[in-house]
């Protein structure tokens, strides 16, 4: 190899060749590797709680288990034009907006809130959704769809369409005023479109939405129609839209597809970037001045939420904290030009350390094999800011000095790279090491974060060192004019006296500041050292019992932000899942005739009845199951050929809690109502147990517009006809309300007397007719043989549900990837797989899944369960007579329950169907135990799940084995534990590599001991700030930033303990005599250590800090607590080495640094000891 000085002869020589080239082959390397693997945004903060530990391994692989399904669901779709051409494969992108009264807006909760009769805010939100909807990016990407999916974009679900539906009335036919009346006043049909002129009464649209199934979806979880009283109250209510597009079929090729969803997402995202989120942000559209801000005007609060636009808001406030980005650029641009008093140097420094950031992505993008990157890489610009900085100002201070050493530029070169390359070198090398420790976390966030910074930290050495180094040489030419054509100048004569002047002035007055402060130092020395300990036991004595451990998951947005608190709304709702309809439907409604099925009568169920009242809407009868109904006839036809029975009817309206007896005693009193037919005590019997739950009665006053829903009750039975001329049947209608249907029947209905019923006993089959009597379809029976005898024994003892216990799945027929990669991710389609050895089809396979589901113990916690074996197994003892079904029978039963079963578990929401095969199938559990529990208590409940898991795969048949379990709670629970114990690992792990680095660079255990002493004052001050004057609870975030910045926290005193074991420290002339000659030679040492690179440490640190700050005003809250603590771990950091450090060094500093941790340089350190007068100041 050349020598060192001609090595430093020819950087001196074609300095701008060398800045040329490499500049030129780091932007080559950049752009192609860049264009190779172009650079994927993680925007989501739940990858830094991906812990490579089996719960959370195993929770990965079962949700991109269910995220496959979708895509499987849609392949099975077959395209209209023909099956030849393959199923259809769509592209689907959600949104979902609630909207929440406040402010202004909050008047209206008394009356009704959003349900405000006026229908006020109904209105205001179907006027916001119809802008929305009418925005032509919406409409472009909407009209891609599939036509029969099209409504789902146009219209949605929203509660608009039932609370706003257009009333269908039949034509008034000839007839009389009260049929023509109740015809035109009650409608026949709705269509829930939400075009309707008006909206309707709040119970009725309500009714609409609790018909459909959609309460959980539109209205809150636990909003209950039936309780709401006459007026029903809410404050938040939610509609969704989907966007259902076709990205090709199963035949069109892989990379097409991809293709044509990356098009759609980069449509989604415009339509939501440009169009809907400034919608949103204002509240208002296209001059609409009756609606110029919904937020205010209505006092309405529009939370929103989809897929992907957790990202795009991550990306919209990243672009908003560019701004901040770019002020540490100008702030950085602007010290580094008083420090360097160099425009060039000034601008090309730092871009040449932030060159670091998109190489060292480039290069972990290769060696990985993964271009994705955490949000949390874009804070690696602001941090090697601070380690850029740190190395310029090294390699400008000494090439600055080196002017006054040598006069060659050749010699100057030499002379700055053999002091500038070790004083970067132990520092870069150790603060490098802290950062590569992180990769024996178990944290895969921090573990990638930490080796992409450490590389960085090198990377940004070696450019520097390569690229910045002969750029001071082509600007030392510019400001010399050496390549001016009129001067007479050359390289020779660079050094001459007015020069020296120039490069004197500045320094001089620096070293004398330095020299003052290092005086005051010596003089305050002891009280320093001892204070600094006082002061950190100070610290640690408050802020230890005010720490507090935090297991929830940091925010990435502001407080106010949607993403914050509009996911504390959305979890008011229930997951939308697979309900999604393709279009609101019309549905029916009976006003005009009775029926005993809804279905016979009209061709179509109705879901309910509409008739005009009469009475007393404010004041209705408060039904018990006791009380008196007011009852009339209608007799049927005259004829009816020579049949010896007739038909009799009986509707009682509003009758709640009825027990048999109460049933009997009516049939009794009906029967006794007519003396022309008898009816046998045989056929009332049959007819109490006839009764059946109809649709319910919409009784709606026409004046006041107050509506009441009641219960409808019906029963049949047959009579006994002695005569021909006898009636032939006839109906009988009791209103046990207040108020009643208008007579339409032209005369023909007959007042009865009053039906007065006492209080009985409430029986089990009335509960179970309330509670599948409503809800669209015909009436079901009230009696209580609709349920299989067993049943009650395979349902074991609950505990008390709690919505807020854990949710946990167990998970039968998959298997999960259960190894990870020290660097990059994983393939999606390789973390999960159908267990080939299950078999559902096994009869033995169907005993197990539901023995685990009704077997298990009350240790578990068990407070509610979704079981689609235990629901399947009542189907096929209905359809068989016997369960399980046999293998050959079973794929073809399950098909069939899946389509026609209205249970909890209907349809694929519990199964993976691979083709017409069901492959798996998971069981969904609801514990006792809340989810915010105490981390101890959650472990211990999943050491029992654990266990009651393996032992029944060791007994469990050959087919059904390879259960498992997963929940995000235990996921989070371990991620908090495994942090605290990885955080201490890691920490371990630091401190020995930095100590190992530290005493090869210093060679010295003292030297390093005291680094270490001053890195962990340094951390006990950000400790404190954190817990008590922050008020910060100790959570992920925290312990992260903490293991971050142990490399700033050694930086700064690394440089000054170095450079105190130096050689050259004891080289020069000796301060003034005072004390013994071990003092005389650590005050020495010390003002050599402080003189040569405290200037490049301050700097370093006020530039560092100076970034820092503007981070502290970033949106981002990862980005504004980083940057807090990053700032107050720079100010520690550069106080503590330039105070406590220099008086500790001054007191009991070594004094031959290398005696004490080897014997091979004591000897030299004598020497140079005794030499050390001899030699020249100049030198």
């Amino acid at each position: 190899p050349l020598p060192c000085s001609h090595r430093s002869r020819i950087v001196a020589t074609w300095p701008l060749l060398i800045v040329v080239f490499g500049s030129a082959s780091v932007i080559g390397a950049i752009a192609c590797g860049l264009a190779l693997m172009p650079i994927e945004i993680e925007t989501s903060f739940d990858s830094f709680l991906i812990s490579d530990v089996e719960s959370s391994l195993r929770l990965r692989g079962f949700e991109k288990a269910l995220a496959s399904r979708s895509a499987s669901s849609n392949r099975r779709l077959q395209e209209a034009s023909g099956s030849d051409s393959g199923g259809v494969i769509s592209t689907t992108k959600n949104l979902f907006l609630t909207y929440e009264l406040y402010g202004r807006g909050s008047f209206l909760e008394e009356n009704g809130g959003i349900f405000h009769p006026s229908g006020k805010v109904i209105r205001a939100i179907d006027k916001f959704e119809q802008g929305l909807t009418s925005m032509a990016p919406w409409v472009a990407l909407c009209d891609q769809a599939h036509e029969s999916e099209r409504r789902l974009c146009q219209q949605g679900l929203s509660i608009t369409q039932y609370m706003q539906p257009r009333l269908l009335y039949p034509p008034i036919q000839e007839g009389g005023p009260l049929v023509a009346l109740s015809r035109t006043v009650t409608p026949s049909g709705l269509v829930l479109d939400g075009e309707g002129p008006e909206v309707v009464h709040p119970r009725t649209g309500l009714f609409l939405v609790q018909n459909e199934g959609l309460n959980g979806l539109l209205l809150p979880k636990g909003f209950n129609f039936s309780t709401a009283g006459s007026q029903p109250r809410s404050n938040i209510v939610r509609s969704i839209f989907q966007f259902k597009v076709p990205c090709g079929t199963t035949k069109t090729p892989q990379s097409e597809r991809r293709a044509t969803q990356r098009n759609i997402t980069l449509q989604w995202e415009e339509l939501f970037r440009g169009s809907i989120y400034p919608l949103l942000q204002e509240g208002s559209w296209s001059g609409d001045d009756d609606m110029h801000d919904i937020s205010v005007w209505n006092g309405v609060r529009v939370w929103y939420a989809g897929s992907d636009i957790d990202s795009f808001e991550v990306k919209i406030i990243l672009s908003h904290d560019y701004v901040f980005a770019a002020c540490s650029i100008v702030y950085v641009f602007s010290y580094l030009l008083f420090h360097t008093r160099s425009v060039l140097l000034s601008i090309f420094g730092p871009l040449i350390a932030l060159a670091s950031v998109p190489l060292t992505f480039v290069i972990c993008s290769f060696v990985s094999g993964s271009s994705k990157a955490s949000f949390a890489n874009f804070l690696g610009l602001y941090l090697v800011v601070g380690f850029g900085a740190d190395i310029l100002f090294v390699y400008t201070d000494f090439w600055n000095a080196s002017a006054e050493k040598r006069p060659d530029l050749g010699q100057r070169m030499a002379w700055t790279y053999s002091r500038a390359i070790r004083s970067s070198v132990t520092t870069t090398g150790t603060t490098a090491l802290a950062f590569l420790g992180n990769l024996a976390s178990v944290i895969r966030a921090l573990r990638q974060f930490g080796f992409f910074m450490g590389m960085c930290v090198v990377i940004a050495w070696v450019l520097i060192t390569t690229i910045y180094a002969p750029l001071m040489v082509v600007n030392h030419n510019l400001t010399t004019c050496a390549y001016c054509p009129c001067s007479r100048r050359s390289l020779s004569n660079t050094s001459d006296d007015s020069l020296d002047g120039r490069r004197r002035e500045a320094p001089s007055c620096k070293m004398r500041l330095l020299s003052l402060w290092l005086r005051l130092i010596h003089k305050m020395r002891w009280v320093i050292v001892f204070g600094s300990v006082v002061v950190v036991g100070i610290f640690l004595g408050i802020a230890i019992p005010r720490a507090e451990i935090s297991r929830d998951l940091p925010s990435v947005f502001p407080p106010g932000h949607n993403q914050n608190l509009g996911l504390q709304v959305r979890t008011l709702f229930d997951d939308p899942g697979n309900r999604f309809e393709s279009s609101p439907r019309e549905v029916n409604v009976c006003n005009r005739q009775w029926a005993d099925d809804p279905r016979d009568a009209r061709g179509d169920d109705c879901v309910f009845h509409w008739c005009e009242a009469t009475g007393d809407m404010e004041q209705p009868l408060e039904w018990q199951g006791q009380g008196t109904c007011s009852c009339y006839r209608e007799e049927g036809d005259a004829t009816c050929d020579r049949s010896p029975t007739a038909v009799a009817k009986a509707r009682l309206i509003g009758a709640q809690n009825l027990s048999r007896s109460q049933l009997t005693s009516v049939v009794n009193f009906l029967a006794e109502q007519n003396s022309e037919v008898t009816i046998s005590g045989i056929r009332r019997s049959t007819m109490v147990s006839s009764a059946r739950v109809l649709p319910p009665m919409l009784l709606q006053s026409w004046e006041t517009g107050d509506v009441s829903f009641q219960e409808v009750l019906y029963m049949k039975g047959l009579a006994n006809r002695p005569t021909q001329t006898s009636l032939c049947g006839w109906e009988d209608v009791c209103y046990c309300t207040a108020v009643q249907c208008v007579d339409w029947s032209g005369g023909r209905r007959k007042p009865l007397p009053p039906l007065t019923l006492s209080p009985q006993r409430r029986l089990a089959f009335v509960e179970l007719a309330k509670r599948v009597g409503g809800g669209r379809g015909p009436g079901r029976p009230v009696a209580p043989t609709s349920l299989p005898a067993a049943l009650p024994a395979m349902v074991p003892r609950r505990l008390a549900f709690n919505r807020n216990g854990i949710r946990l799945r167990a998970v039968f027929g998959l298997e999960v990837q259960d190894t990870f990669q020290m660097l990059g991710h994983m393939d999606e389609s390789d973390v999960w797989s159908y267990n080939e050895l299950f078999d559902m089809r096994q009869p033995w396979t169907q005993r197990n899944i539901l023995s685990f589901c009704t077997d298990a113990p009350e240790e578990l916690q068990v407070s509610f369960l979704w079981c689609w074996m235990r629901d399947f197994r009542m189907y096929v003892r209905g359809q068989t007579g016997r369960f399980p079904a046999r293998s050959t029978e079973f794929q073809d039963l399950a098909r069939r329950y899946i389509s026609v079963s209205t249970s909890a578990t209907r349809g694929t929401r519990y199964l993976w169907v691979l083709g017409n095969e069901v492959k798996a199938t998971y069981v969904s559990y609801r514990l006792q135990l809340d989810q915010n529990a105490d981390t101890s208590e959650v472990l211990a409940l999943k050491g029992k799940w654990d266990r009651y898991v393996a032992e029944w795969n060791q007994k469990a048949f050959k087919n059904s084995r390879g259960a498992f379990h997963v929940s995000s709670t235990w996921v989070e629970a371990e991620a908090s534990s495994m942090l605290i114990r990885s955080t201490l690992e890691t920490l371990g792990i630091l401190c020995i590599l930095g100590t190992a680095a530290m005493i090869v660079f210093t060679r010295s255990c003292v030297l390093s001991f005291y680094v270490i002493v001053c890195s962990v004052v340094v951390l006990v001050g950000l400790v404190f700030c954190m817990i008590v004057v922050a008020q910060w609870s100790f959570g992920l975030i925290e312990t992260i930033a903490i293991i971050y910045f142990i490399g700033y926290a050694l930086d700064y005193s690394l440089h000054i303990a170095y450079k105190y074991s130096t050689s050259e420290a004891v080289l020069g002339a000796p301060p003034p005599q005072f004390g013994s000659e071990n003092a005389l030679i650590r005050m020495q040492r010390t003002i050599f250590a402080v003189k040569s690179i405290g200037g490049a440490v301050m700097g370093s640190a006020i530039t560092t800090a100076g970034a820092s700050f503007f981070l502290m005003f970033c949106n981002l809250m990862l980005f504004k607590r980083l940057g807090t603590m990053c700032l107050l771990v720079t100010v520690f950091s550069g106080l503590v080495a330039v105070c406590p450090l220099p008086a500790l060094l001054m007191t009991m500093g070594p004094v031959n640094p290398g005696v004490s941790c080897c014997g091979l340089c004591g000897a030299r350190q004598k020497k140079i000891v005794k030499k050390r007068s001899s030699k020249p100041a100049s030198e």
